[in-house]
């Protein structure tokens, strides 16, 4: 995504529990809607003003209990079927442009924080034939 590389350590991270705290009482998005973007959105709303969870389906792909969690929190809002299209700032994040994956709507969003939870590939390789992993090398 544009500007990914060159906001990353300047707005984007993909640590919660690392860098949270340089987050205090400013509006971020955590990209994702899978168990570790609703999880860590729910972290991050002791540190920031407010979180957006931006997510490119209209579905989440988590457990139950986290999306009941993020969707109970104040804190929180979603903005579902949409995908970033670019990162945006001066020397650091400012915002974001989305577009939407139904209407093709672009808009931008004010975001001094990104956090990305997307496109993890587990370290499980070595484990193969030694533990029992899922369809996805999950343990």
């Amino acid at each position: 995504v544009p500007g990914e590389e060159k906001y990353k350590g300047k707005g984007i991270s993909y640590c919660a529990t690392c860098d949270g705290d340089f987050f205090q009482d400013k509006e971020i998005i955590v990209v994702g809607g899978g168990n570790s973007a609703l999880e860590e959105a729910v972290s991050l709303t002791k540190y920031a003003s407010k979180v957006t969870i931006v997510h490119q389906f209209d579905h989440f792909q988590a457990l139950e209990h986290y999306i009941e969690e993020a969707s109970k929190n104040v804190k929180i809002n979603f903005i579902m079927a949409s995908k970033i299209t670019e990162f945006i700032g001066r020397e650091k994040l400012e915002s974001i442009r989305i577009e939407n994956q139904v209407s093709h709507e672009i808009s931008e969003i004010k975001a001094e924080g990104a956090f990305i939870f997307i496109g993890y590939v587990p370290n499980t390789g070595k484990l193969g034939g030694v533990l029992a992993l899922n369809g996805s090398n999950v343990i």
